[in-house]
Parts: structure tokens; sequence; C-alpha cells
């Protein structure tokens, strides 16, 4: 009889592991928030103070940032929306105004995603652009 006793418990403890193990599982695939970016220099300038959703990153040239903390993220044509924010020193922003349309954004929460960051300089300044990454 102390064995039947002895076994109920056993079963009722493994049963009880074996929801909990599901119950996590299943909260972590609805509600974990799995969103990795990469943001690729391809400058050939260390950068600087580059905004990626309010938050500051440092990124030398020829290296890449992985965020991995990221909630989410605004895609336009498969690209971030708008200009990338960063300062490269010993030159001058392009303060050119650019008209941004908002038309097809898309919030993406979760992927990875890998994307370049480009240049167009002259002598006095430079603007920083998004392309798809591509590896070479």
């Amino acid at each position: 009889m102390i064995e039947i006793t002895k076994n109920k418990k056993l079963n009722s403890i493994l049963l009880i592991t074996i929801v909990l193990f599901i119950f996590f599982c299943i909260y972590y695939l609805l509600f974990s928030k799995n969103l990795q970016i990469e943001f690729y220099n391809k400058t050939n300038h260390n950068i600087d103070s580059l905004e990626i959703n309010n938050k500051y990153y440092n990124i030398e040239k020829g290296k890449s940032l992985i965020i991995k903390d990221c909630k989410k993220i605004l895609i336009q044509d498969g690209l971030p929306f708008g200009i990338p924010n960063g300062i490269i020193r010993n030159k001058q922003i392009d303060t050119t105004q650019f008209a941004l349309c908002g038309t097809g954004i898309e919030t993406i929460t979760h992927g990875k995603y890998k994307f370049d960051i480009k240049i167009f300089e002259d002598q006095k300044s430079y603007i920083l652009s998004w392309e798809e990454h591509k590896t070479r």
C-alpha cells in the first residue's frame, strides 16, 4: 500500500513537471520577442553614436554590430525606415532635408535581419544610407 502511495506522488510530481515545461515552452514561443539585427559598417570610417531605437552605438569601420535586445524595428521596402543617423569624426553631416514617405512601413518584432551602412560623401559632408547586406 505504501508503494502505491509513493508511485502516485511520483506520478503527480512528474505530471506537474511536464505541464510546467509545456507551459513555459508555449509562453516562450508566443510571447517572447526574438528580434536580432546586425548592422555592417561599410563606410571606411568609424561611426559614433549610431542611433537605433533611441539607443546609441559605435561601429568601427569594417566591423558589425549585433543588437539582440531590440523590441521592434520599422522597415520600408526591406530596409530600416529613415536615414541612418551617426557621427563620423572630422566630417560634417549633410543637412539636406529629405521628404520620407510613410507608405508601406511595417513594424517587425521577430526574425534575424542584416543591413549594410553605406556612405555618400564629398570633401565637405556625408550622408549615411541603408542597403541590404551583401557578403564580400
